[in-house]
């Protein structure tokens, strides 16, 4: 007996030795692409940590990833933002995540999106949600946290799945090996494109609502209903400990609900309620900014939201756009001294300079050859044009006229207008000199903390002057 126990353990530590030595080759690691945001959410953060601290964090799941553009949130507070969120995660995985994070960053705010807060028993998860469970927590780098946060997220028997992605890829053996043959020859080439600036956006949806999804809501009704939004006590365990880890760590935590189309969601007062009663209940008072509650017809239209008429809807890249801006606002309304801009830092406008959101918020570099000022500070009616910009960056060039904002004004109005523009240009490459009105339309979905955009796409071409620039109805 004592011989066969020495045999069983030789045999055991062997087979966990090369186990050990599998997942330290990373044999079994799933492809890092571009779309595949998981893996890619910590690589960033933890390259992006070395050299900058984070302002604000996102915590939340896949409603927070499509909801918020955090290059735009970035530039229009002038400060570092980052979203950490994993796909059908809910709040056990969020406070983990948050855990991790605070142990290598010290944020001015932390912003925890609600659609992961509902009742949960992550210890029961199966299928899609067990899988979203162990792709968030696989992803994650500090191992001691993960450690503490194993018993809390796992049943006994997916904890070797939890830390093993040899077990739970081993299906690669037989329907990709081919991922087994890269990681084997590219052990040595990073998977990520470390010079990209990633800030754990995901962006998916470029387009809105369809006329048959509409349709859907006038004959079905709407497919979410508030009333079926349930909380536990795990739930609201896990809430507090968020509360408590910010209040510890002297960081400001603030609630966003990011909207599904109006129609998507009946009695969302029921759900809002249900919600608001658990915090009071357990003494959390904690801001929150709720776009479902106080909806914005005119501005998160039909074109802010997957096209689909499932349970789970997110937003498209222009409901994205607004969502961030409306948060900017707030944050910027609620926390002014919270944050110390760095629109001036020159480390700071190198990383951001040539990002979305960028020349929407502050102005360009003067000797940058792809961004030519063609104007500023010109009254216009009764606007102020604060600057007017062509952008050569793309394929095709870009007109940005940013004007002074004014919030008495109401984006009904606004989107009454244009701004004519006569231009005396050439097109690139040739001599001729040629004259043209140019109309400008305004974008509803940016409104930064100062400006209202109005933004035109042109050909190549050189802008020579400006004759003219006038407010036309629209």
């Amino acid at each position: 007996m004592k011989i066969l126990l020495i045999k069983i353990l030789a045999i055991f530590s062997i087979a966990f030795s090369v186990l050990i030595f599998i997942e330290y080759k990373g044999y079994f690691e799933p492809k890092i692409e571009k779309g595949e945001h998981v893996n890619r959410k910590w690589n960033a953060f933890y390259r992006l940590n070395d050299k900058i601290n984070f302002d604000v964090l996102l915590v939340g799941n896949s409603h927070l990833y499509t909801g918020i553009n955090p290059k735009n949130l970035s530039a229009a507070l002038a400060a570092n933002s980052f979203i950490l969120a994993a796909p059908g995660t809910k709040l056990p995985d969020h406070y983990f995540a948050l855990k991790e994070a605070l142990e290598h960053t010290k944020p001015k705010i932390v912003v925890l999106e609600t659609y992961g807060i509902k009742a949960c028993e992550v210890k029961a998860l199966t299928d899609g949600g067990l899988s979203d469970q162990l792709k968030s927590f696989s992803s994650r780098k500090d191992f001691k946290i993960k450690l503490q946060s194993t018993p809390s997220l796992f049943s006994v028997e997916n904890i070797p799945y939890a830390w093993f992605n040899s077990l739970r890829n081993h299906g690669f053996l037989f329907n990709n090996p081919e991922q087994i043959k890269i990681n084997m020859q590219d052990l040595n080439i990073p998977k990520t494109d470390t010079s990209e600036l990633y800030l754990g956006r995901y962006v998916r949806w470029q387009t809105g609502l369809k006329e048959n999804t509409l349709d859907r809501y006038q004959t079905d009704g709407a497919p979410v209903n508030g009333k079926d939004f349930e909380m536990n006590d795990e739930a609201i365990t896990y809430l507090k400990k968020i509360a408590d880890l910010c209040q510890e760590k002297q960081i400001k935590l603030m609630l966003l609900t990011l909207p599904m189309y109006k129609e998507h969601v009946s009695n969302y007062d029921v759900w809002r309620r249900t919600l608001d009663s658990s915090m009071v209940a357990n003494e959390l008072n904690v801001d929150w900014l709720d776009l479902q509650a106080n909806y914005n017809d005119l501005l998160f239209d039909k074109n802010c939201f997957e096209d689909t008429y499932n349970e789970n809807q997110h937003m498209s890249y222009p409901g994205s756009i607004a969502a961030t801006y409306q948060l900017a606002n707030f944050i910027d309304a609620n926390y002014p001294d919270l944050i110390d801009p760095k629109s001036a830092d020159t480390l700071w406008r190198e990383l951001y300079y040539n990002e979305e959101g960028f020349l929407e918020n502050h102005s360009p570099n003067l000797n940058d050859p792809k961004v030519q000022i063609l104007a500023k500070d010109i009254k216009v009616g009764n606007l102020i044009l604060n600057e007017l910009l062509l952008i050569k960056r793309d394929a095709q060039y870009k007109l940005l006229a940013k004007v002074k904002k004014d919030n008495s004004i109401e984006l009904v109005d606004l989107a009454k207008h244009k701004l004519r523009l006569l231009i005396l240009f050439k097109m690139e490459g040739e001599n001729n000199l040629m004259r043209s009105y140019v109309d400008m339309g305004f974008i509803k979905y940016y409104r930064t903390l100062e400006d209202d955009l109005y933004i035109q796409g042109v050909k190549k071409i050189e802008i020579l002057k400006i004759e003219s620039i006038s407010l036309i109805d629209n």
